[in-house]
C-alpha cells in the first residue's frame, strides 16, 4: 500500500475545478471531536500513534466532556503531538469547527473517537492529496471492529484497496466525517457556505459547501479505517434525530431532489435499524461476547451527534 501515487490517473478536465496549490511539504493535522469517549478515544489514539507517517498535529476538541476522556489523550502527549481544545457549544459540528480554526495543517484529517485508522493511513491521504491539488476533500470507506462478521468486511475491503486501481479514487458526492481529509484553504474559502446548526449532518454540511464553491470530493479505497458499531447498537428511536438530519441538511441547502430521495429512503433505513439493532441488543460490543445480561445496556440511548 505503499506505493507512490504516481501512477494515478489525474481526473480529467471536467473535474478540474478551484484548483488548489500544491504545496512542497504538507503538514497533515487530524481533529477529533469528543464528548464523554473514555471507552473508545485510547484505541483511536494508539492507532494515531502506530502510524507509519506521522501526523503533523493532533487536535482533540472537548466538547464538554464529564469522564476520564482528557485525562486519556494527555497520556499520549510523550506519543504524539497532541493538543487538547474546548467548545462549550454542544454538537459535534461546533466541535469540528473549533478543530479547524486552531489547526495548523495545510490537510485537516477528520475523524470519530471511535475511528482506527490503519497504519498508511496518513501516507495515504498526504501523497493522494499532493498527487492531485484539484481536489479539495477525501474520504476512505471503514469496517466495524466491534461486531459480529465485521472481519469479512474488513478483507473485502482490503481486497479492493490492494488492487493498483484504487489508488486513482474516484469522485465521490459527499465527505464521511468519521474516516475524511480536507484542504484547510479549500475549508476556508467554503465555511460560510455551511449552514453551521444543530440537527443536521456536518460532514454533508461541509461537502455541499465545498460543492457550492466549485470544489469536488473524492473517495479513496485506500484510506482504511476501523470503526465502532456502537451507534447501531443504541435504540432505534435515539437514532431517529440523526436519520432525520440527512434531509434536513440537504433542504438548508436547497438540494431539494435529494430531499424527496432520502425521505423514500427512510423507511428501509428505519426497518434495517429495528432489524439491526434487535440483533446486536444481547451482544456486548466492547467483549464481543453474547448474553442477555447485554441487553440493559442496550437499551441505553447515546447523546446524538447532531443535538
Amino acid at each position: 500500500m505503499g506505493t507512490a501515487h504516481s501512477r494515478c490517473r489525474v481526473p480529467g478536465p471536467g473535474h478540474v475545478r478551484n484548483t488548489v496549490e500544491r504545496s512542497g511539504l504538507v503538514r497533515l493535522s487530524v481533529v477529533i471531536p469528543v464528548l464523554n469517549e473514555e471507552e473508545t478515544i485510547g484505541g483511536c489514539l494508539e492507532s494515531l500513534a502506530g502510524l507509519e507517517r506521522p501526523v503533523d498535529e493532533c487536535i482533540v476538541v472537548d466538547n464538554n466532556c464529564t469522564d476520564r476522556t482528557l485525562e486519556i489523550v494527555r497520556s499520549y502527549a510523550d506519543r504524539l503531538p497532541v493538543r487538547v481544545v474546548t467548545e462549550p457549544r454542544p454538537g459535534v459540528i461546533w466541535a469540528r469547527e473549533r478543530g479547524f480554526e486552531e489547526a495548523r495543517g495545510d490537510l485537516l484529517g477528520r475523524i470519530d473517537a471511535d475511528t482506527r485508522v490503519d497504519p498508511e493511513w496518513s501516507r495515504e491521504v498526504i501523497e493522494f492529496m499532493d498527487a492531485h491539488p484539484e481536489i479539495a476533500g477525501v474520504s476512505g470507506p471503514t469496517y466495524p471492529y466491534d461486531v459480529p462478521l465485521g472481519d469479512r468486511l474488513e478483507r473485502s475491503l482490503r481486497k479492493r484497496a490492494a488492487d493498483p486501481r484504487a489508488r486513482r479514487g474516484r469522485e465521490r458526492p459527499n465527505l464521511y466525517g468519521a474516516n475524511m481529509a480536507v484542504r484547510k484553504s479549500a475549508w476556508q474559502a467554503a465555511r460560510d457556505l455551511q449552514v453551521r446548526a444543530t440537527n443536521v449532518l456536518e460532514d454533508v454540511d461541509l461537502y455541499l459547501a465545498l460543492k457550492k464553491k466549485g470544489f469536488t470530493a473524492w473517495y479513496l479505497p485506500t484510506m482504511l479505517a476501523a470503526q465502532s458499531y456502537r451507534r447501531a447498537k443504541a435504540t432505534p428511536v435515539s437514532n431517529l434525530g440523526y436519520t432525520m438530519a440527512g434531509p434536513r441538511t440537504y433542504r438548508l441547502h436547497g438540494e431539494y431532489a435529494m430531499v424527496v430521495r432520502l425521505w423514500l429512503m427512510i423507511p428501509m433505513w428505519l426497518v434495517t435499524g429495528w432489524l439491526i439493532w434487535a440483533v446486536l441488543l444481547p451482544y456486548d460490543l466492547e467483549t464481543r461476547t453474547w448474553g442477555w445480561r447485554h441487553i440493559r445496556n442496550g437499551l441505553r440511548g447515546r447523546v446524538s451527534p447532531v443535538h
